[in-house]
């Protein structure tokens, strides 16, 4: 018995050290491919690729901002460019002829001309441009730039960006490509204050929630970090694109926290301006092009970070750096945006939390180790109790006796006053009005507090007229209730006129209102 104790405990402990698979699973499956592609005058051009992760109910996705300005559509002017570089500069670069305006025949007319005039008055240029391929490549660029800005209007219509998010079909068919409705929010176009500071985000809201895609459930922001803690990029890194077949597969590495406490530089009139950068983490987990605008997880499968930059070109022998930006800097502009928040972990767990099922596997183990105990005593106690030379007696086999008739299970009425989930899963609720309005929650089997502070409210709704933490809905004795704690101006349910409410049974089809003026209303599905 004390054996099997012993290895009843061993493979626990095991059991608990070893890495969750079911961790790892969901990482891969929060992430999406983000792609933008372009046309100009119908040709289409591949204007790159990145990584993004769900949030807000598998609606909104988060990325970098540079990894869309492509397709931003305030950014057209950039497209042209890529467009006409395409067009016109790459097959400049696989030419080496002696004849200079042969090389110019195939550009624009106006192009055409000035470049001409220029390169007929400075024969250096014009010996140059024929010699030295990246010579030529720079001089080239630097007209189509100034011709994108001075053709961009005539130029518009013949441009169109398209950007989407893909990823693997888990029943195995052709990969499920989702089209973006709207960049919500990016650095690009929005406060230049944020943009000089480093703040490279960019929030996409899909048509719909991606039903069978998870969100991300928990930020752990920078407090909650340490050094050499095991981390894991997750992404799309453009490498792995040589492989066609496994294309939309994401790729999964794993390092560590290699430093805290850095931010990333900012330069030029931002940092003559006193504007800091924004809070960065460094680590050795492998970032390449097209990872980014991926989360960094911990091994607890929480985003910590957003894969965004490695060192320049420059510094391309150095390897095992890149940076992510602290997850913290998504925080406020989802506030702003009405997104509900993951719960968001701003200290580092504690050792029952950071070890759970260690923690069981002690227990576990002890439980096995005393049960072993108390057999073999009680094994010793009986043996002492015969005198030496006795005979053990005659053992008459025990007739088991016959099991009772097993009970019809008891009926279980479907009453409307109380949700039939209650006590098995997560109660589902539709937004009815306020920032939130159609979108499916599912408050989950602990309950959740609903409020407009993050730190208070892991259900966060930016409206007025809500408390930092206006409500909780959740279980009490196997029935779901709404409860308020004392917010401001009220919890009501169905009817503002029946008075506030401190807490209340609900029931499918019940709204409940938050503030007499119903800025936010749900309801219980």
């Amino acid at each position: 018995m004390q054996r099997l104790a012993f290895a009843l405990c061993l493979a626990a402990s095991t059991a608990a050290l070893a890495e969750d698979p079911g961790v790892h699973a969901r990482m891969l499956d929060e992430v999406l491919r983000v792609e933008c592609a372009v046309t100009f005058k119908g040709k289409a051009f591949q204007a790159g690729h990145g990584t993004g992760f769900l949030v807000g109910n598998s609606e909104y996705v988060l990325t970098n901002s540079h990894v869309i300005n492509t397709c931003h559509p305030d950014n057209k002017i950039e497209v042209l460019k890529t467009a006409l570089y395409e067009n016109y500069i790459e097959p400049l670069t696989k030419v080496d002829v002696s004849d200079w305006k042969a090389l110019l025949n195939g550009l624009p007319k106006d192009l055409q001309q000035s470049m001409v005039h220029d390169l007929e008055q400075d024969q250096g240029k014009a010996q140059k441009f024929v010699q030295d391929t990246k010579w030529r490549v720079g001089y080239i660029k630097r007209f189509l730039d100034t011709h994108a800005q001075e053709t961009a209007s005539a130029n518009f219509p013949y441009v169109t960006q398209a950007l989407a998010v893909v990823h693997p079909s888990k029943t195995g068919g052709a990969p499920i490509r989702t089209p973006v409705a709207q960049i919500t929010w990016s650095a690009w176009n929005d406060d230049k204050k944020k943009s000089a500071a480093g703040l490279d985000l960019a929030v996409l809201k899909l048509p719909r929630p991606l039903a069978d895609k998870p969100s991300v459930t928990v930020f752990a922001t920078g407090g909650a970090l340490s050094v050499s803690e095991e981390v894991y990029t997750v992404g799309y890194p453009g490498g792995s694109d040589l492989i066609e077949s496994a294309k939309y597969i994401p790729t999964m590495k794993r390092g560590i926290v290699s430093k805290l406490g850095g931010e990333r530089e900012v330069a030029g009139e931002a940092a003559k301006s006193g504007i800091k950068g924004m809070p960065v983490i460094e680590t050795d987990a492998a970032i390449n092009p097209g990872n980014s605008g991926g989360p960094l997880y911990n091994r607890r499968g929480e985003v910590i970070g957003i894969n965004t930059f490695v060192p320049g070109k420059d510094r391309a022998m150095q390897q095992g750096i890149g940076w992510a930006l602290d997850i913290s800097v998504a925080v406020p502009v989802m506030k702003d945006l009405g997104i509900a928040l993951p719960r968001i972990r701003e200290a580092p767990p504690g050792w029952v939390e950071s070890n759970p099922g260690l923690m069981w596997a002690i227990i576990g183990g002890g439980a096995a180790m005393l049960l072993g105990g108390v057999g073999f005593g009680v094994a010793l106690r009986r043996r002492a109790a015969r005198p030496a030379g006795t005979p053990a007696p005659a053992t008459t086999p025990r007739t088991p006796p016959p099991m009772p008739p097993a009970a019809a299970p008891a009926a279980v009425p479907i009453d409307a006053t109380v949700v039939a989930r209650s006590g098995i899963g997560g109660l589902p609720i539709l937004f009815r009005s306020g920032p939130l309005s159609g979108q499916r929650i599912e408050v989950p089997p602990g309950g959740s507090y609903l409020g407009r502070d993050g730190s208070k409210s892991n259900l966060v709704v930016v409206a007025d007229k809500i408390s930092g933490r206006h409500l909780w809905i959740g279980q009490r004795n196997g029935v779901w209730v709404v409860s308020d704690p004392g917010s401001t101006n009220g919890t009501f349910v169905n009817d503002v006129a029946r008075g506030r409410v401190t807490e209340q049974p609900v029931r499918r089809g019940d709204v409940v209102i938050l503030s007499p003026d119903a800025v936010v209303s749900f309801e219980i599905l």
